[in-house]
């Protein structure tokens, strides 16, 4: 585990925040896709900052685990909502 004190950690950390604030700008057209992709790492990188212990550890993955599968899922769901309403409208 690491401890709260780690530079790299938090080097880490300001670097996939500041990737995931400037890179959907410069992709536009797939700013949907890599938000959701990048934040994979936001996650790990607070993680890895705040588990001390591993019942930190444990407890933050029980919390990102479902927060990432909604995310991905609700993405996944409004697509094919998307392709379905533009099957019928034809």
């Amino acid at each position: 585990m690491s401890t709260a004190n780690s530079p790299l950690g938090f080097l880490g950390l300001l670097t996939c925040l500041l990737l995931l604030l400037a890179l959907p700008g410069l992709f536009s057209g797939y700013s949907g896709g890599l938000i959701s992709i990048l934040l994979v790492p936001v996650l790990m990188a607070s993680l890895y900052l705040v588990a001390t212990e591993k019942k930190h550890l444990t407890v933050g993955l029980l919390l990102a685990v479902p927060a990432l599968f909604t995310h991905w899922s609700f993405g996944l769901l409004s697509e094919t909502i998307r392709l379905v309403l533009k099957t019928i409208k034809k």
